[in-house]
């Protein structure tokens, strides 16, 4: 499903388009003039526009977001408060909710990994005798149960 903006745009061609855009089944948001999205995706991809997931296209500008997270978290607003979308969208600033969801999920879940390997002795046993393969394992481990307490809180909420 494509959720368009209630406000329209006139592009080269003069056809009326939508100032942003969220394609729902590919997770694609497509905005336009929107100075804070283009600012926050070139800082963090250091000015090269020629990442794969970053397209600049004069005033256009659309990021394809891929991480499960955000694919969870679609699929429960959409379930439980679908007009959430088309709100932000309206005020086109789906990217930036959607961008900050998804560092925050990755940073919580990176924290408390860190904090459990610190403690965790089959870990440390692991990387003290060099077993890599184990350590990969725990902290494998470690993260699948960083999520299971993570999803809920950040997740799955509409």
């Amino acid at each position: 499903m494509i959720i368009q903006s209630e406000k329209r745009v006139y592009n080269e061609s003069g056809k009326a388009m939508p100032i942003c855009e969220f394609d729902t089944d590919k997770l694609l948001v497509k905005s336009y003039d929107n100075e804070k999205m283009v600012k926050t995706l070139l800082e963090y991809y250091d000015g090269d526009i020629n990442e794969v997931n970053l397209h600049l296209h004069g005033k256009w500008c659309e990021y394809h977001f891929f991480t499960d997270e955000i694919k969870y978290h679609k699929n429960y607003v959409m379930a439980h408060n679908p007009n959430k979308f088309t709100e932000l969208v309206n005020e086109n600033a789906i990217f930036q909710y959607l961008w900050d969801l998804d560092w925050k999920i990755f940073n919580e879940i990176q924290a408390q990994v860190e904090h459990w390997k610190e403690h965790a002795e089959d870990y440390q046993v692991a990387m003290r005798t060099g077993d890599i393969i184990t350590a990969a394992k725990i902290e494998k481990m470690l993260e699948l149960q960083a999520k299971e307490i993570i999803y809920p809180c950040l997740v799955y909420r509409a």
